[in-house]
């Protein structure tokens, strides 16, 4: 079980796109190329903390964390609408409960960058693009470990 706060969100993270049943390959901090039969894709990558205005007794820290999402589509005409729907599904997964299970303050999405599309691979066209979401953790300006979202 992990025990750093940031460690418990990220995990929380990585269990909640898992439970992604449209994706063939869900993976953290993995550098590799997904396979045909692994499309779509979704791959967690840890991001940087910054601390945030304390409030009174507690301290904020943004942990920001991004989800590369890669798909295939049959035609080239497919591909935006279906990058657009594996975009829909991470963002609706890590949002229904913006406390991932009381694990974090708030999950806020931030956004994500302009679709890569690649038609030159044979087969079906790739799109991937990256969404950008930022997980605010609360605890305790005397105590760094307890946590103190809820």
């Amino acid at each position: 079980m992990p025990s750093s706060i940031r460690e418990i969100a990220l995990a929380a993270v990585a269990t909640a796109l898992g439970g992604l049943a449209e994706f063939a390959l869900v993976a953290r901090n993995w550098s590799g190329q997904p396979a045909p039969g692994e499309l779509p894709a979704a791959v967690l990558w840890d991001g940087a903390e910054d601390t945030r205005a304390n409030r009174t007794g507690a301290i904020q820290i943004a942990l920001g964390c991004d989800v590369d999402i890669i798909c295939a589509a049959s035609s080239d005409a497919g591909i935006g609408p279906e990058i657009s729907e594996r975009l829909a599904q991470v963002k609706q997964v890590l949002m229904a409960d913006w406390t991932l299970g009381g694990t974090v303050a708030e999950v806020r999405y931030l956004g994500c960058s302009e679709p890569v599309l690649d038609d030159e691979a044979g087969g079906s066209p790739l799109a991937s693009l990256t969404a950008r979401f930022e997980l605010m953790i609360e605890h305790s300006e005397t105590d760094p470990y307890t946590e103190r979202n809820g």
